[in-house]
Parts: structure tokens; sequence; C-alpha cells
């Protein structure tokens, strides 16, 4: 598989949030979710293969 420079950068960045996302899920409880209303942000735009 060949990927451009550009191609990696973009990959690099998609990791490295799915990383920081996953980190930021592991301190949510259940308990955050009960009296406070979260606000749904739209999801930035996300390529599935």
């Amino acid at each position: 598989m060949c990927f451009s420079m550009e191609e990696y950068e973009q990959l690099k960045a998609i990791i490295k949030e799915r990383k920081r996302i996953k980190e930021e899920l592991k301190d949510i409880k259940p308990s955050d979710f009960e009296e406070k209303e979260v606000e749904e942000k739209e999801p930035a735009e996300v390529k599935r293969d």
C-alpha cells in the first residue's frame, strides 16, 4: 500500500484524534448523562472504507 505524503498526514491526524476521543471516553461515567443536557455536536465528516 502506498500513500502520498498528504494522505499520510491526514491518516496520522485521524489516528491522533481517535486516540484523543478514546482517552476522553475513558473518563465518562453514566452519571455524567443523568442530570445535565448534553449538546449534540455534528461530527466532522467521517470517511469509512
